[in-house]
């Protein structure tokens, strides 16, 4: 082979996540991004993730459209959820958390559009008792309908159970 190799500038991760709920034996949405990706068909609870190049993109999803700026280093995560018959198109933006040598990170995203608020707890007591009168110094986060939580970071290495439940009632 002759020539030089020439190097792509680098990409920019994208993943686009199905939790729009519905019938199962028809619950797909289709995906596209600009001219990169056409009709790709998500099935529920199920993800599509590429590399789009830097600068500006348009994502649909189920026929809800974002225009997102891709910015290298970034990850971009697009959930659609909602309703069958009022589906919303949801972005979170971030850097990659890095890892610890002693411990790990994780987020929390409410994409139940059932559920304005989820708490998640490790603490099993707390469930069905009202944070807002308890001590909730055990709850790891509240989060509302269409926000991600802050990142937390775990320092000891444990097989933990999470607990995630509503004030008025318990989360299936």
């Amino acid at each position: 082979v002759d020539g030089q190799i020439e190097y792509l500038d680098e990409g920019v991760f994208v993943e686009a996540v199905h939790a729009l709920p519905g019938p199962v034996e028809a619950n797909t949405v289709s995906v596209g991004i600009d001219d990169i990706l056409s009709d790709a068909v998500l099935f529920y609870s199920s993800s599509l993730l590429t590399v789009v190049s830097q600068g500006s993109h348009t994502i649909n999803i189920a026929g809800q459209s974002l225009t997102f700026d891709a910015v290298v280093g970034q990850r971009n995560l697009f959930i659609i959820c909602g309703e069958l018959d009022n589906p919303e198109l949801f972005q979170f933006s971030s850097y990659p958390m890095d890892p610890g040598d002693i411990n790990y990170k994780r987020r929390f995203i409410n994409a139940s559009s059932e559920n304005p608020i989820i708490y998640i707890t490790d603490n099993p007591n707390l469930i069905n008792v009202d944070p807002a009168t308890n001590d909730t110094t055990r709850v790891t986060v509240a989060v509302p309908y269409g926000y991600v939580s802050d990142v937390g970071e775990i320092s000891k290495e444990n097989k933990i159970s999470l607990y995630f439940y509503r004030t008025d009632k318990l989360v299936d």
